[in-house]
Parts: structure tokens; sequence; C-alpha cells
């Protein structure tokens, strides 16, 4: 790739940096025009509030960082390597004021099953959410395409957080309640195929040693039932309604296959504000995969 190249795929990522803090500023002020008159408890008014204005001062700063480095570029004193730092660190930033906010959808959540004159609050931060990911998404995007038309040494890319049981058996899915979790557990046959089976809470704590107190006994991995295809493997966690619970853990190469499985399931059910929260639930552990909530 050229320098002339260089620049152009600069000038992109700039821009969608730019985006980015603009659709945040945009999002901020909606919320913080919204927050007078729509009803909520007062305590995450207050804390909804605060949040706003960090995502409106980091706003401010990213648009501030990014006039100078359009100043540097104009003059030519601005190399790409630089470049690829100082955008990536204001990825970082507009990450972390974001996630902040959705650090109150869940609270907010809570207050709108309760009460239903909260659930436009709950659906205003969860929109306004959802469209600063998908911008801050775009702007890493084209930070990373920019930092690819580097020259790099090779490197070797660390594995997804992956669980893993004694007979080498996987935690593919996890979804929880009050009342405990299920997990759908996989392992590869001879035949080179996948095998799974369900566990429960107990189960699962005791397959993959995180018990606390040393006294459940793992059960025996013959006297599961294995189920020999994706299907069926989803028929066994079918029984506890899994795509309405909390998900807890997803594997990575499983993401697409369990996003399927989770639209498939809700797309049966009335179009509801349940359900629509139990697919914001899954949207956001299945954006980051290998992770829990």
């Amino acid at each position: 790739m050229t320098v002339s190249d260089r620049k152009t795929v600069l000038r992109a990522a700039m821009a969608a940096v730019r985006d980015c803090a603009e659709t945040m500023e945009t999002q901020a002020t909606s919320l913080r025009q919204a927050m007078p008159a729509v009803p909520m408890p007062e305590e995450l008014r207050a804390a909804v509030v605060e949040l706003v204005a960090g995502l409106q001062d980091t706003s401010g700063r990213v648009t501030f960082e990014l006039a100078l480095l359009q100043a540097e570029l104009a003059e030519d004193r601005l190399d790409v390597a630089t470049a690829v730092k100082r955008l990536s660190v204001m990825d970082a930033a507009m990450m972390t004021a974001v996630a902040a906010l959705a650090d109150v959808v869940d609270p907010l959540e809570k207050a709108a099953e309760r009460d239903e004159q909260y659930e436009r609050a709950f659906v205003l931060v969860i929109e306004a959410t959802g469209v600063m990911l998908q911008a801050i998404q775009r702007a890493k995007a084209a930070s990373q395409v920019l930092g690819a038309a580097l020259p790099q040494a090779p490197r070797r890319v660390p594995a997804p957080p992956v669980r893993v049981a004694a007979d080498g058996s996987v935690v593919i899915l996890q979804a929880g309640a009050e009342g405990g979790d299920v997990t759908l557990i996989g392992r590869t046959t001879d035949a080179g195929t996948w095998a799974f089976a369900r566990v429960t809470d107990d189960q699962t704590e005791a397959l993959f040693g995180e018990t606390r107190d040393g006294v459940i006994e793992a059960p025996s991995f013959e006297n599961l039932e294995w189920a020999e295809t994706w299907d069926d493997g989803l028929r066994l966690m079918d029984r506890y309604q899994w795509a309405r619970l909390y998900p807890l853990y997803v594997h990575p190469a499983f993401v697409e296959r369990v996003r399927v499985a989770v639209e498939e399931r809700l797309a049966k059910e009335t179009p509801n504000a349940s359900t629509e929260r139990a697919r914001g639930k899954w949207g956001r552990v299945l954006m980051t995969p290998g992770s829990g909530s």
C-alpha cells in the first residue's frame, strides 16, 4: 500500500471516529432532553443524567483530538502509526463512556418489569446505547483497517476463553435465572462430530471444578443424556425455555448457531417488551463471544 493509499485509509478512519463522536453527542442530547419528563426511579434518573454528561464530555474531547489530527495531517506532520495509536485511544474512551451507560440498562429493565410506567425510560436508554455501540463498532473497524495498512510483524492472536472439563468437554451455552443455571456442554466424538448434553447448576460447577465448598460430586459423563446433533442438543435445553433465561456464556465457535437458535425461539412468541428485552440481552452477549454478562 502506497503512502497516498494509507492517507486515504487514515481519512476514512478519522471520519468514522468523527461520526461516532457526533452520534454520541446526538444520543446524549436526546437523552438529556427526555430525562426530566420520562417516568423513572429518581436514583436511576440521577445516574443517567451523570452518565449522559460523561458521554457529552467524551464526545467533546474526541472532537478536539480529531481537530488536532486533522491539522497535523494537513501540514503533513502526521504519520500513520501515531494516528493509529491516537485513534485507538479515542475508540477506547468512547467505548468506556458508552459501557458505563450500559450498566444502568439492567436496573432500568428490572424497574420496568416491576412497574410498566418505567418501560419508556428503559427503551430510551437501551435504544440509545445500541445506536452508539453500532457507531463505535464502525469506528473500531475503520481504525483496525488503518492499523492493518501498517507493516507488522506476525503475531499470534490468543484464543478466546473456553471452559473445559476433565474429559475435554466444553461449555457451549449457559443461561440462568434466580433458581439456577442450565448449561449445554459439548465434546467431539471419535468420528470427529460433536455430541451435546445438558447439565444443571450444581452439575456444571462440579464438572468444571468451580464449586467452592468441594462437597458436590461431579456427575458421571457417561450417565448424562448425550445428543448426537445440534438440534437434538437444543431440544434438551428447550425443556427449560433457555432463550428466555439470562445469557451467561456462549462458546466463541457456536456464536452464529446460538444467534439463530435464539431468534428462532423468540420469533415464535408474541412480540412484546419482554421478548425485546430477552433479544437485547442475548444480543449483548453474542457481540462479545466467549465472555459472560
